[in-house]
């Protein structure tokens, strides 16, 4: 028999009104209980709403900060198998809004953006993630990066991506000394590309202690988005006052980021050391690295360095 369909809000907003009615018989505020199951009080908000739909984790941490006794839970297990008819997977719906962004603008301290990345280093990424992944499954989200890639940065009308990496997404060797200097080797021939910045922030960047992953998406019906993910998840934050906070982060790290001509010299002169470890190509990488360190040098003094937009003000 096929499964009774529902009404694409309903489910949600019926389970949200359950956790909104448990957090005030606790006498916690939405920030309150955010802080709690270490969440952003906008998500919470987007839970109550019906906007958005929780794993079971976050479910049950829900329930204990609460005190519902497993009646969350239970509440969970009866609706969650008709949302999942409704509810496409959350980073479909990123795809989607990136898509249709004017302006990406991304901060990335755990990895090089996904966006830049080689096949060699993907694997890599994807295998530690969760090691008992298929080779198929490997290829399959390989393969959906690669797609993404060619969407965004090799499309025939593509959005201005703005990028700031910090210095240990690059000096960490992802894969060993030959898949890091290759991811290296890539990102430096993408940073050519008119459309793409790339900023470093240094380690000697101590005004920006920790700098928080996100990105932004500037769309091109004037709309902004700040998406964010952790492992199994993600979230878009919608809210101006919010998406004014990100904004905020995005440029003070910018503000303490090396320029983009001192940002290929810092990047050539880890490659020049990882040349050291790859056999066989140890001439041509460090011919390589010269080209790009000149080519940096030129910038400095003939353009002083591309410059980033400035900040678009809201009407």
């Amino acid at each position: 028999m096929a499964r009774r369909k529902v009404e694409p809000g309903d489910r949600p907003r019926q389970w949200g009104d359950e956790l909104a009615f448990w957090r005030k018989a606790a006498g916690l505020s939405q920030e309150e209980l955010a802080q709690i199951v270490n969440m952003h009080q906008t998500r919470v908000s987007q839970f109550e709403l019906g906007k958005a739909f929780p794993v079971r984790r976050d479910v049950e941490l829900f329930d204990a900060a609460v005190g519902a006794g497993g009646q969350l839970v239970r509440s969970f297990e009866l609706v969650a198998p008709y949302i999942r008819d409704y509810y496409p997977d959350w980073f479909e719906e990123f795809t989607r809004s990136e898509l249709k962004a004017r302006i990406v603008r991304e901060l990335q301290a755990g990895r090089i953006s996904g966006l830049f990345q080689t096949e060699d280093y993907m694997r890599t990424l994807f295998t530690a993630q969760v090691p008992n992944r298929t080779p198929d499954e490997i290829d399959t989200m390989v393969q959906r990066r690669v797609e993404r890639q060619k969407r965004v940065i090799w499309s025939t009308a593509p959005p201005r991506v703005l990028v700031i990496q910090e210095q240990a997404t690059l000096e960490r060797t992802v894969g060993g000394p030959t898949v890091m200097f290759g991811q290296l080797q890539h990102l430096l021939t993408v940073m050519q590309l008119p459309h793409v910045t790339v900023q470093v922030l240094p380690f000697s960047a101590t005004e920006v202690i920790r700098m928080q992953e996100m990105m932004m998406l500037d769309t091109i019906d004037g709309r902004r988005r700040v998406y964010s993910e952790s492992i199994n998840r993600g979230h878009f934050i919608d809210e101006e006052v919010e998406v004014d906070l990100w904004d905020a982060v995005y440029d003070r790290a910018r503000a303490a980021a090396l320029s983009v001509s001192e940002s290929v010299d810092l990047i050539s002169r880890i490659m020049r050391g990882l040349s050291n470890h790859v056999r066989g190509h140890r001439s041509v990488d460090r011919t390589l690295v010269q080209e790009q360190l000149l080519r940096g040098e030129r910038r400095r003094l003939h353009r002083g360095g591309p410059r980033l937009p400035p900040h678009r003000p809201r009407p």
